[in-house]
């Protein structure tokens, strides 16, 4: 089955101090399922590493190591995310009381009548809430 994969989902399947069960499944379905993201993913993904090395949670070494883990994956990144931002994301970001970033991942299950995989409390409220199925919250 074909979903939305959210940044959450990624960053907690590949953190060593996090890695749920859950998690880990729907990263490892990216091999088999379709999964789509909106085109700022990459760019949280990459940040959420960084962050994390920061932090000191990961060493630079297995920073390295899952953005090539990230890049080799199957996930299909959506070209239409940027000229959607202006109006349809924005309009649902302040709709649900999101993020920007966080509608882009609902406006994307939305378009695309996908179920939603998130750890986000508030964007899992938020697809809900519009009819969408949430995977992994």
């Amino acid at each position: 089955m074909a979903f939305v994969l959210d940044c959450s989902i990624v960053i907690a399947a590949i953190l060593p101090d996090e890695m749920p069960s859950i998690a880990l499944d729907l990263l490892t379905r990216t091999q088999t399922d379709r999964a789509y993201a909106p085109s700022v993913w990459p760019l949280e993904v990459a940040n959420s590493l960084l962050v994390a090395q920061r932090r000191k949670r990961i060493d630079e070494a297995y920073r390295l190591d899952m953005l090539v883990l990230m890049a080799e994956t199957n996930v299909i990144i959506d070209p239409e995310t940027p000229a959607l931002a202006w109006f349809d994301i924005s309009t649902l970001a302040q709709l649900h009381n999101l993020t920007v970033y966080d509608a882009a991942y609902l406006e994307l299950a939305l378009r695309l009548k996908l179920p939603l995989a998130t750890f986000d409390t508030r964007l899992a409220d938020a697809a809900r809430g519009e009819g969408l199925q949430v995977l992994g919250h």
